[in-house]
């Protein structure tokens, strides 16, 4: 094997004058301003190997070199050089994959893209929840991984608006600098056609406007430097080029064009010459452009027959040229680099390298391609010494093969296994040295390997340092390892392959989710789609490895690069294993969480149910997988409210563990404790009690005071004490726990922090609100650090630091905090989404308390809104919901649609819940207070009573509920003319406050203010 570089000109460039004609005088129209005179659009197309890359990559070179002899030019054209010919673009690569590399071209060139980053970064936003990014890092000006580098976009944009982002991660640093480009935005070109901005836009109008935004930066380039021209080639069109009417990659980059082409807007200070004039597009593919059939009947469409110069097809060379290459180029450069023999080897066997590098064979249509000329000079220039005419074949694939078999082993096997990676670099070379796939090589020899000598290895367009194999050489490379030992020695290479990136993909937060990772992935799945397509990986086996790396993320994160794994493991699964098949079942249940971690509750259920179903029919009732399904479709129904439903399947999943597993086992621990949150929610706190008072006994006894599973029973035993209002007991057992956690676990663990959240709660309900503050404010400084400012758990510290600060009194911090983390959520989980309805509620009960009542009901009404299109009217959210707006309502002096509201309300609770349900009790409690404000005494007393009767015997008396039953009675009796009788009741209020909850409770003080109105002279 020759060391010695060789020029990639020789290599992988013939003359094609015609070509390259055509393509100057398209530069030099656009260069000139009359672009719009001429096709926008030059396509060129041809099989793989006929040298369309080299051809345009020559042609912008010619260019480039006379427009720098012109002294009168004095602004160089723009060429935006996009490379799609790479195993990480597919027909169904998301559409932002796609314009971010159209992006990453034109920054490469200089032109800004404003508009486009910001609509982007909101994009990404939304797709990553979770995710932070550190803002301190320096950033590179390429992507490694799939998407593009927001800490790039970030920066970008704060840098072109003068502004300088926190280092303290995405959130707070996005929502500065949104604000910042309002103003802009609104003066853009594009936002008089858009309602919004782009961080309030759905996720599907992002991506329907992302190459509207794109072009209107390419149109503002030219605006801003009249006298420049911009040309945006794409290579490599094929990867995304469907033959269908679709919403994919390739439509949106027509859009692009569309959108350019549509502008009427005149270049500043120009003899009434188009923005458009200046721009231009040049795409090479291996078929031809079917945009005149598939986009005929855009709502906004374009005349492309007009616009798009579709040369005829580009064919290999002419006999003529072919010859003239072999003896009047490649010849004479082996003869001036010393190897005479060489020369005289390609001169007297010219017409056995043509017929091997004969592609079409028709007398009419002759041609051959350059790259299989190349490999045939490679063949006789590597075997000189022994060459025989026959060692070329007959043909391209015949020749492709042979110049493998050819090659020395240690070479072919080399070649081999970095075939296997797809895409890969001096790291992918030096681990298969390591393990002793590549044989005899030094990790220097890479370039060597790799590098100018070979026309069939090339540069990764976007990846600095990466290289891919011609595809017709990938395909001579799989084609050559035919024989068993051979694949099974390739299944081995692979899985080696995908342990690495599987160990490369690893992170302990997602926080620390970054651009290795992201590569890491990306690249096991496309190795896995493309070697399970080439049947070298079994289905079971890809699938099996899928899962694996699905298991790295939690259900929420990084979505947008999950999806298509996901769903490609759904559908192989299910086409070549059958709906039954267990690790099909797996798929579709591991896709089913996914849903129902992104609030997509209703098609997970339809998905788990079907999973049971099967699991039920193949597996029968009692075994474990069988009950894990069970397990899972409940906590998708309690998470629906329909917790009937959910506490029947728990009880039966209980049931059976009990009878095959035992009490004592893990499995049925988490039944009992699942069943137990279920019993919880529908309000029968002495059951639950009752089991997780079981859980913990057992727990202690067979794993330890210490253990992990022991400390989350004690949490959840003191969660049910702390319903019950039984704080005191509830909050010794807390700090039990955090204190155990955070001595084992350490300070930063998850569950440290939940327990650490839990007992700030517990500590704000008994009014000691200086200490909650100071633990949420600690666990939201931790979240921040170790999670991310977007973190779910991180916004749910937040959220808890603001209803302590409301307690406090300072509701402008809260409202400040609660604003956050609702425009947090919209932007990262959707407006659907569970935890941003929570978010809503939480912001409305502020503005509540603040008086500001119209804003208040407006997000209540729109949360209302959305919980009955997405929950139903029977949800317990909705009725919360409900019951706010209510309670909103009746302070505006609207009692009639207050009422109405709760009577709604509490006729669902009666008939969901129970007549003695704490909620039930409490949409009782609501609706007597606004009957006595509209002067129904007699029938608010009537309630009350029967409310303080219920509560007293199912709560106790000392419950905060029944507490507050009973002051709200009293008031009601002071109305009716009884001070006596309301001034004892009140009395009782503040007694028991006073020995509950202390003297100093907030609670308690209330108690006694409200003692001190009803009777003054008593008090």
């Amino acid at each position: 094997m020759s060391q010695e570089s060789m020029p990639r000109e020789l290599a992988l460039f013939c003359d094609r004058t015609q070509e390259r004609t055509a393509i100057d005088r398209f530069l030099s129209n656009l260069h000139q301003g009359n672009g719009h005179n001429y096709p926008s659009v030059l396509s060129y197309y041809g099989v793989g190997g006929v040298g369309k890359t080299r051809l345009y990559q020559k042609s912008v070179i010619d260019f480039r070199e006379r427009m720098e002899q012109d002294m009168y030019n004095l602004m160089p054209p723009k060429m935006a050089e996009v490379d799609l010919d790479s195993d990480s673009v597919r027909l169904d690569s998301p559409i932002a994959q796609i314009l971010g590399r159209v992006r990453m071209a034109l920054h490469r060139e200089g032109i800004k893209t404003p508009a486009f980053d910001y609509l982007y970064l909101a994009w990404w936003n939304e797709e990553n929840p979770g995710q932070s990014i550190d803002l301190s890092r320096s950033t590179g000006s390429e992507k490694i991984g799939v998407f593009l580098d927001v800490v790039e976009l970030a920066s970008g944009l704060a840098s072109l608006f003068g502004m300088e982002l926190p280092k303290i991660g995405v959130a707070p640093s996005l929502h500065k600098l949104y604000s910042h480009m309002h103003d802009w935005f609104v003066h853009s070109r594009v936002r008089q056609r858009f309602d919004g901005m782009p961080e309030n836009w759905s996720q599907a109008e992002r991506i329907e406007r992302m190459p509207i935004l794109l072009a209107s930066d390419l149109l503002d380039a030219i605006a801003h430097q009249p006298q420049t021209s911009i040309c945006l080639i794409i290579d490599g069109f094929e990867r995304v080029q469907s033959r269908e009417l679709l919403p994919d990659a390739q439509r949106a980059l027509a859009r692009l064009v569309s959108e350019v082409l549509r502008c009427k807007e005149i270049i500043p200070l120009s003899e009434n010459k188009l923005l458009r004039a200046r721009i231009g597009f040049i795409i090479l593919g291996r078929e031809k452009l079917r945009w005149p059939e598939l986009y005929a009947n855009e709502r906004v469409s374009q005349n492309w027959q007009q616009e798009i110069d579709a040369h005829a097809q580009l064919l290999g060379l002419t006999e003529e040229d072919a010859r003239s290459f072999l003896i009047d180029l490649a010849a004479p450069w082996e003869r001036e680099h010393g190897r005479e023999n060489v020369a005289q080897l390609i001169e007297r066997h010219t017409a056995q390298i043509l017929e091997a590098a004969l592609e079409n064979s028709k007398e009419s249509n002759q041609s051959f391609l350059p790259y299989y000329l190349d490999l045939a000079v490679m063949l006789i220039r590597d075997n000189a010494h022994d060459f025989e005419p026959n060692m070329l074949g007959k043909s391209p694939s015949d020749l492709a093969l042979r110049f493998l078999r050819y090659l020395k082993g240690e070479h072919r096997e080399a070649l081999q296994a970095l075939a296997l990676a797809l895409e890969f670099d001096r790291e992918t070379f030096a681990y298969l040295i390591e393990r002793g796939y590549i044989r005899g090589y030094l990790v220097a020899h890479f370039a060597g390997l790799v590098g100018d000598n070979w026309s069939f290895a090339t540069p990764v367009g976007n990846r600095p340092g990466f290289h891919s194999f011609h595809r017709h050489m990938q395909d001579s490379l799989a084609a050559s390892m035919v024989m068993r030992e051979e694949r099974e020695r390739a299944a081995e290479i692979v899985e080696a392959l995908l342990e690495r990136q599987f160990e490369r993909a690893r992170f302990r937060v997602p926080a620390d989710f970054g651009l290795m990772q992201e590569s890491a992935y990306s690249d096991a799945t496309n190795m896995l789609f493309f070697h399970h397509s080439k049947r070298l990986l079994e289905t079971a086996t890809a699938v099996r490895w899928m899962l694996r790396f699905q298991s790295l993320f939690d259900s929420r994160h990084a979505m947008v690069l999950r999806r298509r794994g996901l769903e490609w493991a759904v559908e192989v699964s299910r086409r070549d294993l059958g709906d039954e098949h267990p690790d099909t079942l797996i798929c579709i249940g591991q896709f089913a969480l996914t849903l129902w971690a992104q609030g997509n509750l209703p098609v997970a259920r339809v998905l788990q149910e079907n999973v049971l179903k099967v699991r039920q029919r193949v597996l029968g009732e009692d075994h474990a997988q069988t009950l894990t399904a069970m397990n899972n479709l409940a906590l998708t129904l309690a998470a629906q409210g329909d917790y009937a439903a959910a506490r029947v399947l728990e009880e039966k999943v209980l049931e059976i563990r009990r009878q095959v597993l035992g009490e004592e086992h893990p499995d049925t621990l988490t039944s009992m404790n699942n069943l137990a949150w279920t019993l919880r929610a529908q309000g029968d706190l002495p059951a639950a009690l009752t089991l997780e008072e079981t859980v913990l006994e057992i727990n202690r006894e067979v794993l330890g005071e210490e253990h992990p599973d022991t400390l989350t029973s004690m949490n959840n035993l003191a969660l049910t004490l702390y319903e019950q209002g039984d704080l005191s007991a509830a909050r010794a057992l807390q700090e039990k726990v955090f204190e155990m956690q955070r001595w084992i676990l350490g300070e930063g663990h998850p569950d440290m922090l939940t327990s650490m959240g839990n007992l700030a709660s517990t500590l704000w309900a008994q009014g000691d609100y200086l200490a909650a503050r100071a633990l949420a404010e600690k666990a939201l400084e931790i979240r921040r650090g170790v999670l991310g400012e977007e973190h779910p758990d991180t916004l749910t510290s937040m959220g808890n630091l603001a209803v302590i600060l409301e307690a406090q009194g300072d509701l402008s911090a809260a409202r400040t905090l609660e604003k956050t983390v609702l425009e947090i959520r919209r932007g990262v989980l959707g407006e659907e989404h569970p935890d941003t309805l929570t978010s809503m509620n939480n912001l409305a009960s502020t503005l509540w308390k603040q008086g500001d009542y119209l804003a208040a009901r407006a997000l209540q009404e729109k949360e209302l809104e959305i919980c009955l299109r997405v929950r139903g009217e029977e949800h317990p959210k909705t009725l919360i919901t409900m019951n706010n707006l209510a309670q909103t309502v009746r302070e505006q002096g609207d009692y009639a649609a207050a009422r109405a509201l709760q009577e709604t309300v509490l006729e669902i609770r009666r008939q969901v819940l129970g007549e003695e349900h704490p909620d039930t009790l409490t949409s009782m409690n609501n609706l007597a207070l606004t009957l006595r404000a509209q002067g129904e005494l007699a029938t608010a007393r009537t309630l009350q009573e029967t409310v303080l009767e219920m509560s007293s015997r199912v709560l106790g008396e000392e419950h905060p509920d029944t507490l507050n039953s009973m002051s709200s009675l009293a008031f009601t009796l002071f109305m009716q003319g009884d001070p006596l009788s309301a001034h004892a009741l009140e009395k009782k209020v503040l007694e028991i406050s006073r020995r509950v909850l202390g003297e100093e409770h907030p609670d308690t003080l209330i108690s006694r203010d409200i003692l001190a109105m009803l009777l003054p002279e008593q008090s």
